[in-house]
């Protein structure tokens, strides 16, 4: 009976230690993308966001339910809290790169913006439907 619970002590800690390798990676990869938006790289930003895919999928798309920290020996609840921690950081980059591309994005969509109204006056002038100072189209002469 002591093998089993032994063996079962060491399974549960060989796989607390193997989802604290995957959070680290996945915390790690949130870090860089941040650092590559901040830095607008967008190519590594985007090898980043496989790579964080491939920690995702590893890890499952339903991860299992923690054990009780009362069921493991000291290393297993060590380990669990080191995870916990792992986790709640990655989770915290993933929301601070959410806010980081949602302020990209609203400052891109303004930018846009101001440029569609800028570009509307020129296509105006050169069609002919702007006026002049004289109160009729406007004409460009691009004659040499």
């Amino acid at each position: 009976m002591n093998d089993g619970s032994a063996g079962r002590e060491r399974s549960s800690s060989e796989d607390l230690r193997r989802r604290l390798a995957a959070y680290s990676r996945y915390a790690e990869l949130v870090r860089g993308q941040i650092r590559a938006v901040q830095e607008e790289n967008l190519e590594r930003f985007n090898e980043l966001a496989e790579a964080r895919e491939r920690v995702q999928d590893e890890l499952g798309a339903s991860p299992p339910e923690p054990p009780s920290p009362h069921s493991l020996d000291p290393e297993g609840r060590a380990l669990l809290e080191k995870m916990t921690a792992e986790l709640r950081e990655a989770l915290a980059g993933d929301r601070e790169l959410r806010a980081l591309l949602s302020r990209e994005r609203s400052l891109v969509a303004s930018q846009l913006r101001a440029m569609s109204e800028r570009g509307g006056n020129a296509r105006r002038y050169l069609t002919g439907e702007a006026p002049s100072a004289l109160g009729r189209p406007a004409r460009l002469n691009v004659r040499l």
